[in-house]
């Protein structure tokens, strides 16, 4: 379900899919960032975003990466 996610994050695909069961919220960070990545994939294939468009979704991707780490690692702390 969360491709960009899984390659992103590989060894956290079992946490991926837990987080994901229980909270709306973290559910919305993610539809977000593969919604993003999908976005910039195509994209690349078209050329046709200003180079100025291109750098605020690569920062926001970042921005997002962050956030779904953050939440990646709350969640291996809870279940310790």
């Amino acid at each position: 379900m969360y491709e960009h996610i899984n390659r992103k994050f590989p060894h956290r695909v079992a946490a991926i899919e837990a987080i994901t069961k229980n909270d709306a919220n973290v559910r919305a960070i993610f539809d977000d960032y593969e919604e993003l990545r999908t976005w910039m994939a195509s994209q690349d294939r078209a050329g046709s975003q200003s180079p100025q468009e291109l750098e605020t979704a690569e920062k926001l991707i970042r921005d997002l990466e962050t956030e779904i780490s953050t939440h990646l690692g709350e969640h291996n702390d809870n279940n310790r």
